[in-house]
């Protein structure tokens, strides 16, 4: 574990001694380094082991590292994104928020397109209307903008919950490209009459 830690691979500008590079090359590959800091991901995020901030954030790094968006980008290559970030996400419900940097991270999320996380980081800091913006993004699943919108609008104030409503109804049309099913109203009678009723207008107008 302490040679993984301060492996260079898992920093940008790191300060690792030569010698400890080449030790490293030789005993353990770049594949390998990833198993193990998945490993490390797995235990932590079902809270049977904690590690040390420096080791979070090299784990951080890693699950936001080289993501593929070329037009080519293998199914394979999805897959794997789309399981780092659903160990981000299991690993942000039990890391406490002040173990890591939410702007530094956020800024890993936005390049790897990580936007459920994204959504998480913005709701964490009560950036609901930026948090929703990231969730309209998740278009491969959808469901994860509609119940934001359905928790926001039952946990936000009267005034709060106004200004939400209404960033809601600018984007009425990305929410109903993103779900012409109306998943949204599937969520259940607590949901906001005049919304839902917005929402079906403008599915019935296509």
């Amino acid at each position: 574990m302490p040679r993984l830690a301060n492996a260079s691979y898992f920093q940008k500008g790191g300060s690792t001694s030569s010698d400890d590079c080449s030790s490293l090359e030789t005993w353990l590959s770049k594949k390998d380094a990833g198993h193990i800091i998945e490993f490390i991901t797995y235990y932590v995020a079902y809270e049977r082991a904690k590690v040390s901030r420096y080791i979070l954030s090299q784990n951080l790094e890693y699950l936001t590292s080289e993501i593929s968006f070329s037009p080519s980008v293998s199914r394979q290559n999805i897959e794997i994104h789309k399981r780092r970030e659903k160990q981000l996400l299991t690993l942000l419900e039990v890391v406490p928020d002040t173990d890591w940097d939410a702007p530094y991270l956020l800024h890993l999320c936005e390049r790897c397109q990580f936007h459920q996380v994204c959504g998480l980081i913005h709701s964490n800091r009560c950036q609901y209307i930026a948090a929703l913006d990231s969730y309209i993004k998740a278009v491969d699943e959808s469901i994860h903008a509609f119940s934001f919108i359905h928790d926001m609008l039952q946990r936000l104030s009267e005034t709060d919950s106004e200004a939400f409503q209404a960033a809601i109804f600018s984007r009425i049309g990305d929410l109903v490209k993103l779900d012409s099913n109306t998943e949204f109203l599937k969520l259940g009678g607590s949901v906001k009459d005049r919304v839902a009723t917005k929402i079906i207008k403008e599915i019935n107008a296509i």
